[in-house]
């Protein structure tokens, strides 16, 4: 029974309530502004309550001045207008189908339900009022067919709803030095659009759709979600500070930033078609950017962004720098499908601090700008370096194919080649780390500089030079055994490194390669082009640095000139076998033989230098000027052909005798034409060794006669035959051959010692031999010094000194008696001749 009873309670009081509500009309004057609370102005006659419903037409005016406070439940406004300085409150919602509504300065509206703006809706500022904040709270805001929601200048506006809706061409206009809080997400729809200049406007976030329009200039705006752009939209910011969340772009949406700073929280999506571009702007992220599905991101003129999360490209998508821009990236680049990153100048920059990738389909080009890299790199899509400056840090892996022109090359961290096409064309390179190249490499007016670590070319690949230089500084250069190096019209310099060529060399006539400084370990061939068959003095291999044959077989079908111009050139053939087309020795090189065996097609010029070393020489010798044989070791060769050498002080032949069981030997297969000066160096403990060794067998004689008269048959000494020591063999010489021989004496310290002649050294010439015979028995060390005397001749002088002085003492003691006895005589022949007179 009660609950009956409580039914008809509520039944009543709803009755109450509905009768209590009015459907109020506009008849008042509507060529004057009345009043909202004028209930003469409405029919049925009463003041509007919050249980009515308003219906403003007939053109009709309405104001709420301030202090005022006007309220109903429903308020449409079909054909009127309305403007509000005080305060409109409507429980349920607010109607703007055709007029304006007019919010001054101080107006509020609190709209319980939602609010549609169909036609004008404004926010205006009086300067002479006492200005506050206009507020308009609802929970849905909507703007559509056209409706036109203008915000004029140094007007403030807070927006308290749950979503502002703009559709069907709709327009939010923001005028200078007008301020715009809105704590709701703002929805564009169907063509709607947003301007605004020299603003400032708060947004919690914006999302944009069918071809809608937000145009920013010379504002601040601040958007705490994300910025979601779809279906062509576009949003336009021209000198604004933007800051906000996040940014997603979808279906053809622009994005576009000029002469902006653009501060990004969170992540930025872009897909379906969708572009962002920016031009001077600056731009912070502190999330990643993803770009997929043909998405393009654009940084042009001067812009900058530094970005502390990745860059990360999928599909079709592009991102593009053009005309002095610069990114930063403090993560990670990857590019994946067929993605385009294109670095265009002039004086572009990229940083990229951590790794970059790229994959197999993608694209890259730096052109007049600008690329460091302080992570790992790997290129594996089609790469173009135009005018570029690429700089790298650790390791880079060049998979795709790679062409730089007019590019500049830094490698600090290591370079792996494995593409199968790479080419450089005037470029500059330098490695300062390990540069692996697995695949082709092609330089064209390009210069590489070698300047640490190891270059390897591995098997089945290749390094061509084409019109290029590469200088190797320090670090080593290895060429594999199936790999090999193409020289052409091009500068081969090793200046102070290391070269080991397992595989082959080619050259041509205008190429140029000089061992400078460096060491160069051959083991394979230098060839004169791809055709190893020709054999060419057109192109000379200079040698000033150390040039070692490691292998045998060895082949160079070039001319070789051992110079030593900048530093002592050594060829080191080092007991292999190598074939030179034309060699030639200058200035102070060295070829040193050390058992192997040099072969040529010309004869062996020696112009300088030395020729050191045991071994062969498949050739004849023209010696000019330099040394033929060690100083200081003895040497053993063996010419096939002739040795002529020339009539010059400085043309030297140096043949060492250690002892009678180890000197130097030459044996010439042909014509011996020694017009030089051939020097012996005889080992000085050969001399004194044979000296004390006659002098102990003449003390031993002595003491055996004394002790056994007896054997007088006995020999008083030990007979030491004679020794000839074959040093030169030949088939047949010249008249004037060995004409020019010197001797000199070495102790174990090297000191020497130049000798007139050596009474126990004989020089003998044969028809097909040069010896020397050499008598031990009558060596004396003494004897052989330049301007000693013998023990004889220095006795003769002492007499004859001994002799003189007594004569010449004799006439001083005895002149008086001479001439006493001269005086005498003289009186004797006077007298003899007067007795011969009177006869």
């Amino acid at each position: 029974m009660k609950l009956i009873y409580l039914f008809v309670l509520v039944i009543f009081i709803l009755y109450i309530d509905i009768s209590n509500c009015d459907n109020l009309l506009f008849v008042g004057d509507k060529l004057n502004k009345q009043s909202f609370l004028n209930k003469t102005v409405w029919s049925p006659e009463k003041v509007p309550t919050k249980d009515d419903s308003i219906e403003l037409s007939n053109g009709g005016i309405i104001s709420i001045d301030v202090n005022i406070n006007g309220t109903s439940e429903y308020f449409k406004i079909n054909d009127g207008s309305i403007f509000l300085n005080g305060e409109l409150n409507i429980i349920n919602s607010l109607e703007l189908n055709k007029g304006i509504i007019s919010i001054g300065s101080n107006g509020i509206i609190n709209v319980g339900n939602s609010i549609t703006v169909k036609d004008k809706i404004e926010i205006t500022n009086d300067p002479l009022q006492n200005s506050k904040n206009t507020s308009i709270s609802t929970n849905n805001f909507i703007i559509s067919e056209n409706g036109f929601f203008n915000i004029y200048k140094n007007s403030k506006l807070s927006l308290n709803s749950i979503t502002l809706e703009l559709n069907n061409d709709s327009l939010i206009n923001i005028e200078e030095n007008s301020v715009f809080y809105s704590s709701n997400l703002i929805k564009l729809d169907h063509s709607s659009s947003i301007t605004a200049n020299q603003v400032e406007i708060w947004f919690v976030s914006i999302n944009s759709n069918s071809q809608s329009n937000i145009q920013v200039s010379e504002s601040k705006i601040n958007v705490k979600g994300p910025l979601i752009m779809n279906d062509q939209s576009t949003i336009v910011g021209d000198k604004i500070e933007l800051d906000l969340d996040s940014i997603e772009g979808n279906s053809d949406a622009s994005i576009i930033y000029d002469n902006s700073n653009i501060v990004i929280n969170g992540d930025t999506t872009l897909k379906n078609q969708a572009k962002l571009y920016t031009t001077n702007t600056s731009i912070s992220g502190y999330g990643n950017i993803v770009l997929n599905d043909n998405s393009k991101f654009s940084v042009f003129d001067s812009s900058q962004m530094s970005l502390l999360g990745d860059l990360v490209l999928n599909d079709n998508s592009k991102v593009s720098l053009m005309n002095k821009a610069e990114v930063q990236l403090y993560g990670n680049f990857k590019m994946d499908g067929d993605s385009s990153f294109f670095i265009y100048g002039p004086e572009s920059i990229v940083y990229i601090y951590e790794e970059f990738n790229c994959s197999e389909k993608s694209q890259f080009i730096l052109d007049s700008s600008s690329f460091f890299v302080l992570g790992d790199v790997s290129f594996k899509g089609n790469t173009l370096f135009n005018s570029g400056y690429f700089k790298l840090s650790k390791l880079a892996t060049w998979d795709g194919d790679i062409l730089g022109v007019d590019s500049t090359f830094i490698v600090d961290g290591s370079l792996i080649i494995n593409s199968k096409t790479t080419k450089l064309q005037d470029s500059i390179i330098y490695s300062y780390s390990d540069l692996l190249i697995n695949g082709e490499f092609e330089a064209y007016g390009t210069t590489v500089f070698i300047e640490d670590g190891n270059s390897i070319l591995t098997n089945a690949s290749y390094l061509k030079l084409d019109h290029s230089i590469i200088i190797i500084s320090k670090g080593n250069l290895i060429v594999h055994p199936d790999a090999y190096v193409n020289i052409q019209d091009s500068e081969f310099l090793l200046d102070n490194g290391i070269v080991e060529t397992l595989g082959n060399v080619y050259l041509n006539n205008k190429s140029s390669l000089k061992n400078q400084n460096g060491t160069y370990n051959l083991s394979s061939g230098i060839y004169y082009s791809n055709d190893t068959t020709i054999k060419t003095n057109n192109i000379t291999l200079m040698n000033d640095g150390i040039f070692n044959i490691v292998k045998d077989n060895a082949i160079i079908n070039v001319a070789f000139t051992n110079s030593g111009n900048d530093s002592i050139g050594q060829l080191n053939i080092n007991n292999h076998t190598i074939y030179i087309y034309q060699f030639r020795n200058e200035n102070g090189s060295e070829l040193n033989l050390n058992g192997g065996t040099l072969s040529s097609d010309n004869s062996i010029e020696l112009n300088g230098g030395s020729i050191k070393g045991n071994g062969n020489l498949n050739s004849s010798i023209i010696q000019t000027n330099g040394e033929f044989g060690s100083r200081t070791h003895v040497n053993n060769f063996n010419i096939s052909g002739d040795f002529i050498q020339s009539n010059d002080s400085s043309s030297i032949i140096i043949i060492i005798i250690d002892s009678l069981d180890s000197f130097s030997t030459i044996d010439i297969g042909k014509l011996a034409d020694i017009s030089g000066i051939v020097i012996i160096k005889i080992n000085e403990n050969l001399l004194n060794n044979s000296r004390e060794n006659q002098l102990s067998e003449t003390t031993t004689t002595a003491k055996t006669s004394s002790m056994a008269a007896s054997s007088s048959s006995s020999s008083s000494s030990r007979e030491n035959s004679p020794t000839t020591l074959k040093l030169v063999s030949f088939n047949n010489k010249t008249d004037n051959s060995f004409g020019n021989i010197q001797f000199q004496t070495y102790d174990s310290n090297g000191n020497e010692k130049d000798l007139n002649k050596v009474p126990c050294v004989e020089p003998k010439v044969s028809g097909t031999s040069f010896s020397l015979l050499i008598d031990v028995s009558d060596c004396d060390p003494s004897d052989n010094e330049i301007n000693s005397l013998s023990v004889g001749a220095i006795v003769g002088i002492i007499i004859a000194c001994a002799v003189v002085s007594i004569i010449i003492m004799s006439i001083i003691h005895y002149r008086k008696r001479v001439r006493f006895m001269g005086m005498l005589a003289k009186l004797k022949l006077s007298k003899m001749s007067k007795k011969l007179s009177r006869k």
